[in-house]
């Protein structure tokens, strides 16, 4: 008996699509190369989980069977300006010649005295880790309650040592997510976790993204719940 087309809905940040170095396929395009799928791929580079709780009509126009969530690298890492500066200066800016000035300004003073100004800022992160649980319970309650998908929880890439001296005190927030993930949710009818602690550390080139082993790999497990 023919398998039935199933409908896939892929979101979160730049994890899902972007590639190190720029030499292969990401784990979203692998999947929407599968011809027994169909993929509507939500996600952005700087979205942020907030947007999505917010927003459940997004997966539910595509009446997913599937839902693929990739959140939590750009919400708990540890950062050297508040949102609000960070949404300013890389969106608003761009409107004038000055505003360009200012950007270019800022950057440069941030990228030379990046890890004194998280420290300075008690290496805080853009979301509370209670105000991120809060918004990943909200959300997928919401598809569990909405929709009859069955929801795939990606854990967060552990950041690398570089990343970390940058950032101080990432790691230690995005290993305690991965752990509260796991224990949390693994019991939950409809909901499958797929950590990524052991794919080895030179398959995420940068400390963050994936190369392409590393989304052919993710590609496979998520395959394999997908067809289970």
């Amino acid at each position: 008996m023919e398998k039935r087309l199933k409908k896939i809905v892929i979101d979160g940040n730049s994890v899902v699509s972007r590639v190190r170095p720029q030499d292969g396929e990401s784990y979203s395009i692998l999947l929407g190369n599968c011809l027994s799928h169909e993929i509507a791929n939500i996600s952005r580079g700087h979205k942020l989980i907030g947007e999505s709780s917010r927003s459940i009509d997004s997966y539910l126009i595509h009446h997913p069977d599937v839902v693929i969530l990739n959140f939590g690298i750009n919400e708990l890492c540890s950062r050297s300006m508040s949102l609000g500066l960070y949404k300013y200066l890389y969106f608003k800016t761009k409107r004038s010649n000055v505003g360009h000035f200012i950007e270019g300004g800022i950057k440069y003073f941030e990228s030379k005295f990046r890890s004194t100004l998280v420290n300075l800022r008690f290496r805080r992160s853009w979301y509370r880790f209670k105000r991120f649980e809060r918004a990943h319970d909200e959300l997928l309650d919401n598809l569990l309650k909405y929709s009859k998908a069955h929801i795939i929880c990606i854990g967060v890439n552990v950041p690398s040592q570089r990343i970390e001296e940058q950032l101080p005190g990432s790691v230690k927030r995005v290993e305690k997510w991965n752990k509260r993930l796991n224990s949390k949710y693994k019991e939950l009818n409809r909901v499958s976790i797929l950590l990524t602690d052991d794919i080895d550390r030179g398959n995420i080139p940068d400390g963050i993204h994936f190369d392409k082993v590393g989304h052919e790999i993710l590609y496979n497990r998520i395959l394999r719940i997908i067809n289970d």
